[in-house]
């Protein structure tokens, strides 16, 4: 028996994939996207459907499915009550809703999608910096802070274009390994001292790492640019408020390159439903 898939809400990500699923003649649907949604219509279309595939990321609120292309939102809640027990959910995040359910499939943990991200993230990046700086990445000295999978692609981007990179982690493991790596690193505790040596600064960190303190040391033409998720790790108000260039950029494969990470995306679902 042919699956039926529904996906509900998302970025233009969704978009690409409920095209793509369509032209290989899945059955499948996509609700709270772009148009007026009727509420008893959406449940009746969780309740029949074999697959739910949810936003990357999840929600915003831990309440709403993240709908950032319609003026509609659902409640995580109601899609949980109304989707059949048997029924495969996908999803990009943790939800405490979720935490007991075994047909929930958390995205972000499967190792090959969230490496795929990683690229597509600091492939983004790269043209959020030259949008924003006065320079070329050649010859320029960038901070990175954090060396987990965003930071390290990222590192290895700016390098080859010829960038100066510094590495800020707090863990001396980490340390370590970005050295062994070929580059610079600092320890956060130094952030005050060296971070203004840096032209372009970028925040991989998911909590408060670039508070006032550090920003006051900055020089005026210094680019911020936050890739972590709400609320970043970043002290946005000292920012502007001392001038300075700093920019929150968020699911940035759905914003540059939709559809690849489209497939990603497929890809790996359609992998899990082989298993």
């Amino acid at each position: 028996m042919k699956k039926t898939f529904l996906l509900i809400g998302g970025d233009n990500r969704l978009k690409f994939l409920y095209k793509s699923l369509k032209n290989k003649n899945f059955l499948v649907e996509h609700i709270y996207s772009e148009r007026y949604e009727n509420e008893k219509t959406a449940i009746e279309k969780i309740n029949k459907a074999d697959v739910i595939i949810l936003p990357i990321p999840l929600s915003n609120d831990q309440r709403h499915i993240l709908t950032p292309l319609c003026d509609k939102r659902i409640l995580i809640e109601d899609i949980i009550k109304n989707a059949r027990s048997d029924a495969l959910i996908f999803g990009g995040g943790e939800h405490l809703l979720f935490q007991n359910n075994k047909n929930y499939v958390n995205l972000l943990l499967n190792e090959e999608l969230t490496l795929k991200n990683a690229y597509a993230t600091a492939e983004a990046t790269l043209a959020i910096i030259e949008e924003n700086s006065s320079s070329t990445i050649k010859g320029e000295s960038f901070a990175v802070l954090g060396y987990g999978r965003i930071g390290k692609v990222l590192c290895r981007l700016l390098t080859l274009l010829g960038g100066t990179v510094t590495v800020y982690a707090r863990r001396p493991i980490v340390l370590e390994e970005a050295s062994r790596d070929g580059y610079k690193v600092q320890s956060f505790n130094n952030l005050k001292e060296f971070l203004k040596y840096s032209t372009v600064i970028i925040n991989t960190v998911p909590h408060p790492v670039l508070t006032e303190k550090e920003i006051l040391t900055l020089k005026s033409e210094t680019v911020i640019i936050d890739l972590a998720s709400r609320p970043g790790g970043v002290d946005f108000i000292s920012a502007r408020k001392h001038g300075l260039c700093v920019v929150h950029a968020l699911s940035l494969p759905g914003k540059f390159s939709p559809k690849s990470a489209a497939e990603y995306i497929e890809d790996a679902v359609l992998k899990q439903l082989e298993t």
